[in-house]
């Protein structure tokens, strides 16, 4: 029965992503209600000021009219952005041209709000009706300009990471693709021998692999934490042992691991898949794989560091084991900003990699 959900569990896990559809990570527009969005709209509402300021007049009035400027700016920006804040949860699962045109006429209406509202503050005495209209229409039409810049901008910007994202969880989908073809059939090789011999071992070997290829399979765009792929990784191992018996051996340094720091998944297995399939089962005798992890900063370090064939036994030696490590690399560099980093080092009989990942926990 295990079997077969492992199958199934394959199976299901194949044609989801097969009928994978784009789909929105975030709403076209960023939450302008953030504190570091309030803060980019501030400033940027400042150097636009200043550049009205620069184009419109240099003199002795400058600072006053700057003064006067950033305070009808910022009233417009943030203003505008309030509006937009509160209409998200209404947008929220709008069309981008819907969400774009409704953003688009809150920012105009809400600088023709501002502008007739500093247009009688400023100027209590009757001016002329065509200069109260000069100076709407100016206001208007340096906002609409301004708009049509912003949301641009902001659509463009919500492509790339969408783009980023797809990519991020195509190269995840590929990369455990292919782990589980070999490793599956070495499985079933290894469960086929014990069966008779060794039933009890033969049917914890099989819940291994059901809760090893349930977890992978679980979703690649969420992240676990570093003690869910220590155990899935202890698993991995112990379905390795069984195959390649004493010669692997196995040493932990995880006594300081931050064990619910947030990782990407299906990271350890592959490190330890590497070491497996590209340092210890050419050895004639075998070898050792050390692993290590801890908190260092506000980096988790991971450490693995496997023996490696010598020159008679590296022909036997599987290729491919650099791609493998290419996706993990790309994998960091797209889900953190700053970028996760992995190093690899060889020197002399051994093969380390090392992987730096910004430290994240899981929010209560």
């Amino acid at each position: 029965m295990l079997l077969s959900d492992i199958q199934a569990k394959f199976i299901e896990g194949q044609k989801e992503f097969m009928d994978l559809r784009e789909q929105d990570e975030q709403l076209f527009l960023p939450n302008l209600g953030g504190v570091r969005n309030v803060l980019t709209l501030i400033v940027v509402g400042e150097l636009l000021a200043i550049l009205l300021v620069l184009a419109d007049t240099w003199g002795v009035d400058f600072m006053h009219q700057l003064s006067m400027k950033s305070l009808f700016v910022q009233w417009t920006v943030l203003g505008s952005a309030g509006a937009i804040v509160a209409l998200r949860t209404v947008l929220q699962n709008s069309s981008v041209t819907m969400i774009a045109c409704v953003s688009y006429a809150v920012i105009i209406l809400v600088t023709l709000i501002t502008s007739e509202l500093s247009f009688q503050l400023l100027y209590a005495v009757k001016v002329a009706e065509e200069a109260h209209l000069m100076f709407l229409g100016k206001n208007v039409a340096i906002a609409a300009i301004v708009a049509v810049i912003a949301l641009r901008y902001l659509y463009l910007q919500h492509q790339v990471h969408r783009r980023l994202i797809a990519e991020s969880r195509a190269r995840v989908q590929a990369l455990q693709s292919r782990i589980r073809p070999h490793f599956l059939f070495n499985s079933m090789n290894t469960i086929a021998a014990l069966v008779r011999s060794q039933p009890d071992v033969a049917e914890q070997t099989i819940e291994d692999l059901a809760d090893l290829f349930r977890m992978s399979l679980s979703g690649s765009d969420k992240k676990h934490t570093l003690g869910q792929e220590l155990e899935m990784a202890k698993r991995y191992l112990r379905i390795e042992q069984l195959r390649l018996g004493e010669r692997m051996e196995m040493k932990w340094d995880i006594a300081e691991a931050p064990l619910g720091a947030l990782i990407p998944p299906v990271i350890l297995q592959p490190l330890l898949e590497n070491a497996v399939y590209h340092g210890i089962e050419p050895r004639v005798n075998g070898g050792t794989v050390q692993f290590s992890a801890r908190l260092k900063e506000s980096e988790v370090v991971i450490l693995v560091v496997n023996s490696m064939p010598d020159e008679s036994e590296k022909k036997n030696t599987r290729k491919g084991h650099q791609i493998a490590i290419k996706n993990i690399r790309e994998r960091l560099e797209l889900s953190y900003n700053p970028p996760g980093k992995l190093v690899m080092r060889e020197d002399g009989s051994y093969f380390s990699v090392e992987v730096r990942i910004p430290y994240q926990r899981i929010k209560r």
